[in-house]
């Protein structure tokens, strides 16, 4: 039971990494046998890990029982991104309110080390440090409910961002300048600075993300 569960995880972890490395299309059919075989599992942990996958709204599924990766309209990207950065915002608030002692120097790890991954034009790394960062963020809060709701919102957004939208070192650099800004801000208890920077940060990729939608719509 306890090798099971740990081939779900391994395989779940496995299948984030191909979503960040921008593997996936929209609308492509997933097949549990496929990754089953890829991955050198049998094909109920790689089930497990699409069933764990469609929770976190990084997969739909069908009324046959089939996965396929999730298309998203403009509208609906915009209305991703304005709750994600509702959810960041209410950390912050959160934060506030309790009087949390923020661990800013795990968030700057973090922050370092998305920085230098993408320096070395490592992509996923820097991707997965971004992603973390956001994470720690939220848990920061000490509000369980919240956490829960973003680790949905995040798996969305994975979707939405690494799959329609691509990257370039000059845009992480910016992302990680504005992580700087909103750890410094959080050492400095500014906490309206650190929602506003989080909120610049957060609608910056949004508008990334409905440009290149944009233009891929008008090219069809």
């Amino acid at each position: 039971m306890t090798l099971k569960k740990n081939l779900d995880i391994l395989l779940f972890e496995k299948l984030n990494e191909e979503i960040i490395k921008g593997k996936w299309v929209s609308g492509q059919q997933l097949s549990a046998d496929e990754f089953a075989e890829r991955y050198g599992v049998s094909r109920t942990p790689a089930v497990q890990a699409l069933k764990r996958m469609n929770a976190l709204g990084m997969v739909s599924v069908m009324t046959t029982g089939h996965f396929y990766v999730p298309s998203f309209t403009e509208q609906q990207v915009y209305d991703l991104l304005e709750m994600r950065a509702l959810l960041e915002r209410q950390a912050i608030i959160d934060i506030e309110q309790r009087n949390v002692r923020v661990d800013t120097a795990t968030l700057r790890k973090l922050a370092e080390e998305c920085s230098a991954y993408n320096e070395a034009a490592d992509l996923t790394r820097t991707r997965q440090a971004d992603l973390r960062l956001h994470s720690f963020l939220i848990s920061q809060s000490h509000n369980g409910c919240l956490s829960e709701m973003y680790a949905k919102i995040q798996g969305q957004f994975m979707v939405a961002n690494y799959v329609l939208t691509t990257h370039t070192k000059d845009q992480q650099r910016v992302a990680a300048e504005e992580h700087e800004l909103i750890i410094n801000a959080l050492e400095e208890k500014d906490f309206e600075r650190a929602k506003a920077i989080c909120d610049e940060h957060i609608y910056e990729a949004r508008e990334k993300i409905l440009i290149k939608m944009k233009a891929s719509n008008e090219s069809i």
